[in-house]
């Protein structure tokens, strides 16, 4: 291994997280510890020391040392506080030199950053003032700042604590934005060049009126990539449904919508009005029943395919049910398959034995064949059903004789492990079976 090329070790460093080093500091630092090769290595790669990742424990003179190091290459800032009790003794910017040092550092080199990252939450009620001022303090040479190179902004920060709107001073490269609890209509002037935008209200209270979502939706043309986590539009004060307005995006391929009980009313106007021509995915996170429903019902509404080119449906803990598996429940299974005869790929996660419902449908439904082009499955089950060997078996079988087989099913490793021996090996011989463990499956989601 002391022969591996110095480019070999530098990529190989470049993987290595920063939580899992001593005192959870980069690896260049601990590189340059280890021997004399391996600090060569280090010093003469700047772009090994371009991820920066400010938090409150993290030395300032160490970062003062790692912005030197990566010079002249692009950086990344992670700028880390989120506070708890714990953290108040291991404070490094609560002496105003190091505090002073951080921020000039910060300012210095935000114009060669290419991305930006905040995660600013408070868990210690006796600490929440000493958090405000630092956040403060430390955000507040971004409020002007200039970023010519950003391309990725990422804000973790609830409302009352955001600084307000960051790089006033011009963003022109921007094209990957996500705000969790932040609002985003402070930043409509930096919108225009997006292709991936990611929103959260959490928690609910500070969610856009119909028409600043539409201002925002208007504000990204380009958009490719829109993640909604949890209401993001509140339809509480609206009268009559003349006020509510369209969603189009034309240039959209991939749509992740996260919604709890109270997300109903969204789901189901949201959904009612609108439209992406081009979206060739959509996942479904977290759908509680009436989430659920609503979303059916408004996919419904028009009888033409909305998504006319969507090839991948992603339903992750998406309560079908009820109560129980009743005919009603059936019926919105049924329906929900119905709207989606395009999809090639269909992912199910699911917690509940309830869901297999979809499994019987795509494999017993004789009206007419559901989800024709269907040819990738992944049945990503938590808990073993009854009869689970005979309705897989069922399933690949039956879509084979209709003219549509399934020729990959993704599984859990362990899921898999319980089926017995004699179904495994026909799986096997009738399909591509592709096995992996959870974290990465929910990862690929």
């Amino acid at each position: 291994m002391v022969r591996l090329p110095d480019e070999l070790w530098a990529q190989i460093w470049e993987c290595i997280p920063v939580h899992e080093t001593p005192m959870k500091i980069p690896f260049p630092f601990v590189a340059t510890w280890v021997c004399t090769s391996w600090r060569r290595i280090a010093l003469g790669t700047p772009c090994l020391w371009g991820n920066v990742r400010i938090s409150i424990k993290f030395p300032v003179q160490l970062l003062k040392l790692q912005l030197e190091r990566c010079l002249p290459c692009c950086i990344t800032i992670e700028l880390d506080l989120l506070w708890g009790p714990w953290t108040g003794h291991k404070i490094q910017y609560r002496s105003e030199d190091k505090l002073a040092l951080a921020i000039s550092l910060l300012s210095n080199n935000v114009e060669r950053c290419r991305a930006f990252e905040l995660r600013a939450v408070c868990f210690d009620v006796d600490g929440v003032d000493t958090y405000r001022w630092l956040l403060k303090e430390i955000m507040r040479p971004l409020i002007t700042a200039r970023a010519p190179h950003l391309e990725r902004l990422y804000i973790q920060c609830p409302e009352e604590d955001h600084p307000g709107p960051l790089f006033a001073g011009g963003i022109p490269r921007l094209t990957d934005l996500t705000l969790l609890a932040t609002q985003c209509t402070t930043y409509l002037p930096l919108l225009h060049g997006l292709v991936s935008l990611e929103l959260s209200c959490i928690p609910h209270g500070n969610a856009l009126t119909p028409s600043d979502f539409q201002n925002t939706l208007a504000a990204c043309p380009n958009l490719t990539h829109l993640a909604i986590r949890n209401q993001c539009i509140t339809y509480d004060h609206l009268e009559g449904r003349a006020l509510i307005l369209p969603f189009h995006l034309p240039s959209l391929v991939s749509l992740s919508v996260e919604l709890h009980h109270v997300d109903r009313h969204f789901a189901r106007h949201f959904f009612e009005g609108f439209s992406a021509p081009h979206l060739e995915s959509l996942h479904l996170h977290h759908f509680q029943w009436e989430s659920y429903r609503a979303f059916v019902v408004a996919m419904c509404k028009d009888p033409t395919p909305r998504f006319p080119n969507l090839s991948k449906l992603s339903l992750f803990d998406v309560d079908i049910l009820h109560t129980v598996l009743d005919q009603q429940s059936r019926n919105y299974c049924l329906k929900l398959l119905l709207c989606f005869p395009s999809i090639k790929e269909l992912v199910i996660h699911t917690y509940d034995p309830g869901d297999s419902e979809f499994l019987h449908l795509l494999a017993t439904h004789r009206k007419e064949l559901l989800c024709p082009k269907l040819c990738s499955l992944s049945w990503l089950r938590q808990f073993p059903l009854e009869h689970e060997e005979s309705l897989l078996r069922g399933l690949i079988s039956s879509r084979a004789l209709l003219g549509s087989p399934i020729f990959k099913l993704s599984y859990f490793r362990d899921a898999f492990a319980d089926l017995d021996s004699e179904t495994q090996d026909w799986l096997h011989q009738n399909t591509r079976v592709e096995l992996r463990n959870p974290v990465a499956f929910v990862e690929d989601l």
